[in-house]
């Protein structure tokens, strides 16, 4: 597990290590309740509204559900990656 988050790793180790951890039903997409769990574990308490988490997963879904069938497939989240190239330096770990 440990080698994902070295420097060295390939974007597409990280890029499918980051897909499984963050598809919380394990049923190899995204969801609108994948997003939501996710930020749900990332906000503290009365941090966003749940109107906001709603814009916030809509925004998601805008950007990354291409063939528009409500779900996030792993070639859709790769091409969302492809779009963040913060991802492979923030998707690490420094000991």
């Amino acid at each position: 597990m440990m080698s994902v988050f070295c420097e060295e790793a390939p974007i597409n180790v990280k890029t499918s290590y980051a897909f499984r951890i963050y598809d919380f039903d394990d049923d190899d997409m995204f969801s609108r309740g994948d997003i939501r769990e996710l930020l749900n574990r990332l906000k503290s308490d009365n941090e966003l509204s749940d109107l906001e988490c709603e814009e916030i997963i809509d925004y998601v879904f805008s950007e990354a559900d291409l063939d528009t069938d409500g779900y996030i497939s792993y070639p859709e989240f790769e091409q969302l990656i492809t779009k963040s190239p913060d991802f492979i330096h923030a998707f690490r770990m420094r000991i």
